[in-house]
């Protein structure tokens, strides 16, 4: 893939997730579904994350927008995720979040995300990383966060439907 469609794909996976997210209220953000799934605001802050984590710590090796704009303060998560994920998995499902908060650090995300790929030559591209012990191209590390995030958009998608349906 050439930079170009890159670019179109980030904005379209960015479009996707934020029309995953249209009209939704705190109540539907916060709601506890049943059985084990994850509330929406849990699930929504380990899609921003992940993008965040890939891209900006292991794809750039700068420090993630979590850290350096202090978005763990702000939601008041106190776990850090690649110390204690199941732990921070655990804080994240049980807290109500707030839906302007968790919009405002998905956007400085996007922000971020779309500046980098814009960014890249096609050269940078082909660059290794090391994503948890195994090497990886840019570019599948950004094919990754893309696949990953557009699954967790249709969850949500289908959260908010079932807690309509739930609801009649």
């Amino acid at each position: 893939m050439t930079k170009a469609p890159l670019e179109q794909v980030t904005a379209q996976y960015h479009a996707i997730c934020m029309d995953a997210l249209k009209g939704i209220s705190e109540v539907e953000l916060n709601w506890h579904p049943p059985g084990d799934m994850n509330p929406i605001s849990a699930t929504l802050l380990h899609l921003i994350s992940s993008e965040d984590f890939f891209l900006n710590a292991l794809a750039q090796g700068k420090p993630a927008l979590w850290y350096r704009d202090s978005w763990n303060q702000r939601l008041d998560v106190k776990l850090v995720p690649t110390e204690d994920y199941q732990g921070w998995w655990d804080e994240i499902k049980q807290k109500p979040f707030s839906l302007s908060t968790e919009l405002e650090y998905m956007q400085a995300v996007q922000a971020s995300t779309t500046a980098f790929v814009q960014g890249l030559t096609e050269a940078e591209l082909s660059r290794t990383v090391s994503v948890f012990g195994h090497e990886q191209q840019v570019i599948d590390l950004i094919a990754t966060v893309i696949t990953h995030g557009s699954s967790h958009a249709g969850e949500i998608t289908t959260l908010r439907a079932l807690m309509n349906a739930l609801s009649s």
